[in-house]
């Protein structure tokens, strides 16, 4: 058999799905050969590929037999109804006026309940949190931004929920404890523990760096921090309380759902933080 034809009965085999639809309802050869007006022999070809169904038989057998029609013709879509949707549609168009409102009815109710739920959950997971325009450097201090602050919307966990912001680190001299890029939660103190790692403003911007006694230090032996003086200004502005798990973050299509939800809270964010 030449090449191109093999192909194309390939693509329109439908005889073991009109098989295993048969059994499923537990309609014999015979039965089913009856029902359509035809032969017992005739059955046992179409489901053999030995021959196809005509286009008013293929109507006949998925009605009978149940089958989706894209499945009889092996169609890929995510939009194809399953069988048992198919059994919910002829159901729902044999129902009585009043009936199909009634059905109508619950659908809503059940997708609004849904939806609730879903929002009850995204809620309850996740909250706003402030996120600083300016970033930490891990080298060489960037100044403090003079701009409106920003917010995000991250998982409640032990961390978030005892931060007051997220701040960006910016360069490797903390590396291997932060890298660049990094963002941490930070808790606002003026003061913090000998071994804390903390934000501060000084002369030269915001650092994050290693507390010991007086000074600031930095991880990466590489990239030391400079001695500041007495007279230089150092002042703790905050207390890293860790690093924030990429996966805390809202998804874009969660933190847009979450700009509704929580549209009270966002909007007295940005009234305090204008």
């Amino acid at each position: 058999m030449p090449r191109k034809i093999e192909k194309i009965n390939r693509q329109i085999a439908m005889g073991a799905v009109i098989r295993s639809y048969r059994m499923k309802a537990g309609i014999g050869v015979q039965e089913l050969a009856d029902m359509m007006g035809v032969s017992r022999g005739t059955i046992l070809h179409w489901e053999t590929d030995l021959s196809r169904p005509t286009v008013e038989q293929i109507r006949e057998i998925i009605e009978i037999l149940g089958i989706p029609f894209t499945e009889l013709f092996d169609i890929k879509t995510s939009l194809t109804p399953s069988v048992s949707e198919l059994r919910l549609i002829n159901q729902y168009r044999q129902a009585s006026e009043t009936g199909k409102r009634i059905i109508e009815s619950m659908i809503r109710t059940v997708v609004t309940e849904e939806q609730n739920a879903h929002d009850r959950k995204l809620t309850r997971e996740k909250h706003i949190i402030a996120f600083e325009a300016t970033r930490a450097a891990a080298g060489t201090g960037i100044t403090f931004s003079q701009a409106e602050r920003g917010y995000c919307f991250v998982n409640h966990n032990e961390l978030s929920d005892k931060a007051d912001t997220i701040i960006r680190v910016s360069g490797m001299s903390m590396e291997p404890e932060y890298h660049d890029g990094d963002c941490v939660y930070v808790k606002y103190t003026d003061a913090a523990d000998d071994g804390a790692d903390v934000i501060c403003s000084t002369a030269d911007g915001a650092v994050i760096k290693r507390k010991k006694g007086n000074k600031l230090f930095s991880l990466n032996k590489a990239l030391p921090f400079g001695e500041k003086s007495e007279d230089d200004f150092v002042k703790i502005e905050g207390v890293v309380l860790g690093v924030v798990d990429p996966k805390d973050f809202a998804t874009k299509e969660e933190a847009a759902e979450l700009e509704d939800l929580l549209a009270d809270q966002v909007r007295e964010f940005q009234r305090i933080n204008r």
